[in-house]
């Protein structure tokens, strides 16, 4: 086989992939669809989970199809228009989160945009190993592969194994706007097949301009800002994976990882991740990235991660982790102690606390200390009470 027959067998495999492509995502252009009342009323009942005590909320869901209809007509006929979005700065950590909350009429028009058409556009190119933020993945879906990957290269690479982590600085802030939105545009485009999907793409555009194009950056908060982080750093992942040859590698949102043979090739990885960061306009975090013996513990995800002579990795909670929890249950038992907050917050915070053990290698031995935490903090704030 010749160049040139080499050449057409390319082309023509990628065009039956991008009417593949085409035909599987036909519906994520159908604005008519995604402003239907229906679906409107579906994304409003998944909004409302976890929120039903907020007034904002209760006023929409009392008459939920009237207002979804009239949303409806606002978007079909172009007359809708976004609220000015609320700010307020959540301190976390010791850091000053300036967040960025839509409004819950907007929020339910924003939940449809990105189940019908944005997270299907653009997290069908992310890799398997971007773990953040979607359906069947997770956190813990995060630490598995990470084990995983620890395992699989102390076994193929031996002790003498290298991992480089990094960290985008400050990467919702760092994200631009413009080029988030040619990043959905280039996504969309190979989807167009004719007029009709050319003016429905341009109307989803458009609509994702009002949630993406609002502020400087992307505001934490809200659920265009998360499904474009995901997507965002995607050429770096594809450039670690096609271009340095390593698949033993992950992503949380900006919290990125790759197992190399050696350490010069955990350099090469570093220099290629630091180049496409330059050019997306993102800076990694000096004090967050590193390059270091895989046969280390490690920390990712609050988790450590410790290699063990039989070839397993050992799970523990980080003790910084330990101490923040024990600090915010302190807290929780003199909110109780004064009134603000039931008694029965404990046993949920209690509860979500033992899932988080569980996860560990060896939990009973979580589970032992903060038991005796929780009973003795609990009979401390008794004695102050009634002496």
């Amino acid at each position: 086989m010749n160049a040139a027959q080499r050449k057409r067998r390319r082309e023509r495999r990628e065009a039956r992939r991008l009417l593949k492509a085409r035909l599987d995502l036909q519906s994520c252009l159908d604005f008519d669809h995604m402003s239907d009342p229906a679906v409107l009323s579906t994304s409003a009942l998944a909004c409302e989970k976890d929120v039903r005590w907020k007034r904002s909320v209760q006023t929409f869901m009392l008459t939920r199809m009237k207002n979804c209809i009239e949303l409806s007509d606002e978007l079909r006929s172009g007359r809708y228009h976004k609220r000015p979005a609320n700010h307020f700065v959540l301190h976390e950590r010791g850091h000053a989160r300036w967040i960025s909350a839509v409004h819950f009429r907007d929020r339910v028009v924003q939940k449809a945009y990105c189940d019908q058409f944005l997270i299907p556009v653009l997290h069908r190119a992310v890799v398997y190993d971007n773990t953040a933020s979607q359906v069947g993945k997770g956190t813990d879906f995060a630490r598995d592969r990470f084990a995983l990957h620890m395992e699989q290269a102390l076994r193929h690479f031996g002790p003498k194994a290298w991992l480089v982590s990094y960290d985008f600085k400050s990467y919702f802030a760092s994200i631009d706007p413009g080029r988030a939105m040619e990043m959905i545009a280039s996504a969309t485009a190979p989807l167009v097949a004719c007029q009709r999907d050319r003016d429905n793409a341009t109307k989803m555009l458009e609509l994702g301009r009002t949630f993406i194009c609002e502020e400087e950056g992307l505001g934490l908060g809200n659920q265009t800002s998360q499904v474009v982080a995901i997507a965002y750093a995607s050429p770096i992942d594809h450039a670690v994976r096609e271009v340095c040859r390593c698949g033993l590698s992950g992503r949380y949102m900006d919290d990125s990882y790759a197992f190399c043979r050696t350490k010069d090739d955990a350099y090469a990885v570093l220099a290629v991740a630091q180049e496409h960061a330059r050019r997306l306009g993102l800076v990694l975090h000096p004090r967050k990235t590193q390059v270091a013996p895989a046969a280390r513990r490690h920390v990712y995800l609050k988790t450590v991660f410790c290699p063990q002579p039989d070839g397993s990795i050992r799970r523990d909670i980080a003790r910084d982790t330990i101490r923040r929890y024990k600090r915010h249950y302190k807290a929780l038992v003199g909110l109780v102690a004064a009134g603000r907050i039931p008694a029965e917050v404990l046993a949920v915070s209690e509860g979500s606390w033992k899932g988080v053990a569980l996860r560990a290698t060896d939990p009973e031995r979580y589970l032992r200390e903060m038991t005796t935490f929780f009973e003795s903090t609990k009979l401390r704030m008794a004695s102050e009470l009634f002496g």
